[in-house]
Parts: C-alpha cells; sequence; structure tokens
C-alpha cells in the first residue's frame, strides 16, 4: 500500500514540481524503481529476516512472489488517486485555485507520512502539516483542505464499514438459515 502511493507520489511530483521551477520533482522518478526494487523477494526477505531478529521471533512473516506484490501495488494505485482526488476535489469546491497534480502529490504524501509515524495515531497533525508544507496553498487554505478531505475520507471509511458489517451479518444469516434446512 505505501509502495502504491508512493509511485503514485513518483509520477505526480515532476507534474506538480514543473510548474513551480522546483527539481526535486525530477528527482522523485526514482522512488518508482525503487519502490518495485523494494518488494522483490531478494530485498524483501533480508527486511523481514531483519525485523525477526530485532524482535526476537515475534514478527515472522515470509514474502509473497514478486509478481503477487506487483499486482498487489497495481490495484492499491487507483485508491491512492481517489484518495488524492478527494483534496482536489475539496480544493475546487472551496474556489480555491491550485494545480491538481500538486494537491494530489500533497494529500497522498501527507496520509504516507501520516502511516509511517506510527507514534502517532492515525497521523494526527502530522498529515495536515505535511499537506500545509506540499500542497501550495496558504496555511489557512490548506488546513481547511485538508480538515475537510480527512473528515469526508473518514466518514467514507465509516459508511464503508457499516456495509461491510451489514453484508457479512447478511451472509452468516444466510449461511445459518441454509444449515437449518432439512435435507
Amino acid at each position: 500500500m505505501c509502495i502504491a502511493a508512493a509511485i503514485l507520489c513518483g509520477v505526480l511530483a515532476p507534474i506538480a514540481a514543473a510548474r513551480h521551477g522546483l527539481g526535486w520533482g525530477w528527482a522523485m522518478l526514482a522512488v518508482i524503481p525503487v519502490g518495485i526494487a523494494a518488494v522483490h523477494p531478494a530485498i524483501l526477505d533480508r527486511v523481514l529476516a531483519l525485523a525477526e531478529r530485532l524482535s526476537r521471533g515475534r514478527v515472522s512473516l515470509e514474502s509473497p512472489p514478486w509478481s503477487a506484490m506487483l499486482g498487489l501495488i497495481a490495484r492499491a494505485i487507483p485508491t491512492w488517486v481517489l484518495v488524492g482526488f478527494a483534496s482536489v476535489a475539496v480544493t475546487e469546491a472551496l474556489g480555491y485555485h491550485e494545480q491538481p497534480a500538486r494537491v494530489a502529490f500533497a494529500a497522498v504524501a501527507a496520509w504516507i507520512l501520516g502511516f509511517l509515524a506510527v507514534p502517532v495515531p492515525a497521523g494526527a497533525g502530522l498529515r495536515e502539516v505535511v499537506f500545509i508544507a506540499f500542497s501550495g496553498l496558504g496555511s489557512a487554505p490548506a488546513t481547511a483542505v485538508a480538515t475537510i478531505a480527512r473528515v469526508l475520507l473518514i466518514t467514507v471509511d465509516a459508511i464503508g464499514g457499516l456495509l461491510g458489517l451489514w453484508f457479512a451479518r447478511r451472509a452468516t444469516a444466510d449461511t445459518l438459515a441454509a444449515a437449518d434446512l432439512p435435507d
């Protein structure tokens, strides 16, 4: 999931940076091959072995085949595109004008850094600071966009969770009803 987001950031960064003459955007293209290589079993197995050693055996994972990892990354990229688009849509809805690629880059980068900051619950505050730093919006508009986008995505998560529970209960009820039928 994080690799997919990093790859999307690698694609968006040159577009976002070009308009503002920021040279770092092109350097972000290096994230793409690095991310793809990071999930190769030759590398991932070493990382997982280190995690197992550091955790004294409490973390013991095997890496899936590289093709499976690449498939997972490919399936996760549209989700990250939608996360970026959500912030772009909020930006436009509030009447602020900033390059969509830059806003999307800031949103995805903020989410990833929030995920990676394990001690910070849900990246609280960190995501907003990163979004403000990279979005190109002023601090007040960027804070408004980041906050509204977070509330909208929490709402979508809640609705999805409730629908998932409803479908799970329904499937369980259907299974139990089928088990009670006479032969």
